[in-house]
């Protein structure tokens, strides 16, 4: 398939533009799904607005094959740096909120759920990310191609007959087979060369299926597998190819959708965890007097946009692990 936008990801860790991009409306969605549960289009939007983030991390791994050298562990550390981190200090400021505004005991059951993996609302996604990418390490590593598909059908079933997706392992061994779906998709999208008109018609047969597939099986990672498993996958892959084909043909450089998509982490550790969403829905409520999404939606990513600012700005080490040991170093030597 044609080039990607911006740059084109190697051995090292550039940002590939339209994969920003993608992740930009998928939080959004993610964000305004929490904003608006049970809704039509919110149910519509929760078929791909999660599974998307796993699947570009498959296409990540397929552009960049360095991990494939790394021993498990140096592979582990890195992830662990990139998504347990995070997950380990947002978790720790909303525990402190917890037990604030909640007590003691409302904060130890959060505690439990925070080192059982399970996070705090929306937090459990850093944590199956992290699993998932882990698993999916080592399944690449066997030898064998007949071994590596017996595993993930092995996943497949399991998830689909025996586990609920109510725990961060299901999730992850779901995730994991989204992330092998994407990678799949980069190596494919590596060799073959299409047509930008080509690419169009693929990604609107996408949407289609997507939609049709919609009826089916609406339902979020973070639920569970209704009705027939290979529907679930499916429409979370034609969901996902068609927000990432329309973000690389048309969007790729979009600086408002790239914005988002950079930040997805910190939007993702926040939106839910700090009381943002119940306080776009106040000030909207105050200032209209009643409910309304948009206004509700705009104000939450108001407050997103200058929490994201204020924490690259001033709290970086926050999120980034590298950052916060420089900021360590930085004070050793004064």
């Amino acid at each position: 398939m044609d080039r990607a936008g911006g740059k084109a990801a190697g051995g090292g860790g550039e940002r590939i533009a339209y994969v920003d991009a993608a992740r930009g409306p998928a939080i959004l969605c993610v964000v305004l799904g929490h904003l608006y549960p049970g809704d039509g289009i919110v149910q519509y939007i929760s078929s791909f607005h999660v599974p998307v983030f796993f699947i570009l991390s498959g296409l990540l791994m397929a552009a960049r094959d360095g991990w494939k050298a790394q021993r498990l562990t140096e592979f582990a550390a890195k992830k662990a740096k990139r998504l347990l981190y995070p997950y380990a200090t947002i978790s720790a400021l909303n525990l402190a909120l917890i037990f604030a505004r909640r007590g003691q005991r409302a904060m130890l059951r959060q505690l439990a759920a925070t080192i059982l993996g399970e996070g705090i609302d929306a937090l459990w996604f850093l944590s199956a990310l992290f699993l998932a990418e882990i698993v999916f390490k080592i399944v690449m590593s066997f030898k064998r191609r007949e071994l590596r598909i017996a595993a993930f059908l092995c996943m497949a079933v399991g998830t689909a007959g025996i586990l609920s997706l109510a725990n961060v392992v299901s999730r992850a061994l779901v995730g994991c087979i989204l992330i092998g779906m994407g990678y799949g998709y980069g190596r494919v999208r590596a060799c073959v060369r299409l047509s930008r008109a080509a690419q169009y018609g693929l990604m609107a047969a996408a949407f289609a299926l997507n939609l049709a597939l919609f009826r089916f099986n609406a339902v979020d990672l973070h639920y569970s597998l209704i009705g027939n498993p290979a529907l679930y996958y499916a429409n979370a892959a034609a969901g996902s190819y068609a927000l990432m084909k329309l973000c690389e043909l048309a969007f790729a450089e979009n600086r408002f959708l790239r914005f988002w998509g950079r930040n997805s982490t910190v939007v993702f550790a926040t939106h839910l965890n700090f009381g943002i969403l119940e306080i776009a829905k106040a000030a909207t409520a105050a200032a209209l007097h009643g409910r309304c999404i948009p206004a509700e939606f705009a104000i939450t990513l108001l407050i997103e946009s200058a929490l994201v600012f204020a924490v690259n700005r001033y709290a970086k080490g926050l999120v980034d692990c590298d950052a916060a040991a420089k900021m360590l170093r930085r004070g050793g030597k004064a």
